[in-house]
């Protein structure tokens, strides 16, 4: 499976020398990343600053998320595989009431696995009409697959510009010889583009 992590340009050399390192973020220690997946994209008023109603990649969702935040511009979209070594995962999704919590038990199992609290959690906010933040922790890439594949079944759609809907926290640095590929986010994909065809 593919991911995207999102970090400041600075970092591009380290990481292209040394891999992406563990950080601390909001929930705790790891790499934080975005499986590299299509997501149904949900379209605004025609007066709303918002692309299409496209299904889009996750890279260009952190390149929003970067934008829609007004948060410094200069970022990179680090492209990185998994390893054996990086799994179990944790995986949070965001669930809104309309698709509720009952797919989600028909996932539980050996690789599938969310705490009854976790549930129990997310049934209150939802009964309440709230939006929340589900953590799933998945045993390896096939099983962080089908997990994503029943959510998007559910006909999960996002907005474009402030919905950060999936996060992976990876347990342990990602090394360089995992790197697929970085593309800073000044760069358009046609861009991007036309300097791989001129580096062949």
């Amino acid at each position: 499976m593919k991911f995207v992590h999102l970090t400041p340009q600075p970092n591009i050399k380290r990481i292209r020398r040394s891999g992406i390192r563990t950080g601390d973020g909001r929930r705790g220690k790891g790499v934080y990343a975005v499986p590299l997946m299509l997501l149904p994209q949900i379209s605004g008023p025609r007066d709303t600053p918002l692309p299409s109603a496209s299904p889009r990649s996750s890279a260009s969702l952190w390149k929003w998320l970067a934008e829609g935040a007004h948060r410094h511009r200069h970022f990179a979209a680090i492209v990185f595989g998994d390893s054996v070594q990086h799994w179990p995962v944790d995986v949070y999704i965001e669930l809104n009431p309309a698709i509720g919590t009952d797919w989600l038990t028909k996932l539980v199992g050996a690789d599938v696995r969310i705490t009854d609290e976790n549930l129990r959690l997310a049934r209150q906010a939802h009964q309440q009409g709230f939006l929340v933040d589900i953590q799933i922790t998945v045993r390896d890439a096939k099983s962080l697959g089908r997990v994503l594949y029943t959510f998007l079944q559910q006909g999960h759609k996002t907005w474009s510009v402030y919905d950060d809907t999936i996060e992976v926290i990876l347990p342990r640095p990602i090394p360089a010889c995992l790197i697929e590929r970085i593309i800073p986010l000044y760069r358009t994909n046609k861009q991007f583009r036309q300097m791989q065809h001129q580096v062949r």
